[in-house]
């Protein structure tokens, strides 16, 4: 894979994670527990091989890819809006994603 490619890649979750983080800023953990990930359609090309790579993402259970919420929080309200934002910038360099839950 080339470098631009890696570094593009790179330059999209520092920008998705620099809005996730401002998406909870001020956030107040509690109830209910659980989780959130954002879910990558597909599992496959540069993108899915970078994102295992560099261990930022993981194989998802059903298919594609997934990139859990990496915050200090356990609310999964807080973790949903950490993904949201982070979804957000990712469908705006056209990856095909949408975010999921589960409480704990």
């Amino acid at each position: 894979m080339k470098t631009e490619l890696k570094e593009k890649f790179q330059a999209m979750i520092d920008q998705a994670t620099k809005e996730a983080l401002k998406a909870i800023e001020g956030s107040q953990d509690g109830y209910p527990c659980g989780f959130a990930w954002v879910r990558i359609k597909s599992g496959r090309g540069n993108f899915a091989k970078w994102l295992i790579e560099t261990d930022i993402g993981s194989k998802n259970y059903n298919g594609g890819m997934r990139i859990s919420a990496h915050c200090d929080y356990q609310n999964m309200y807080v973790r949903e809006a950490y993904c949201t934002a982070f979804r957000d910038v990712l469908r705006e360099h056209g990856i095909e994603c949408h975010v999921e839950t589960r409480i704990d």
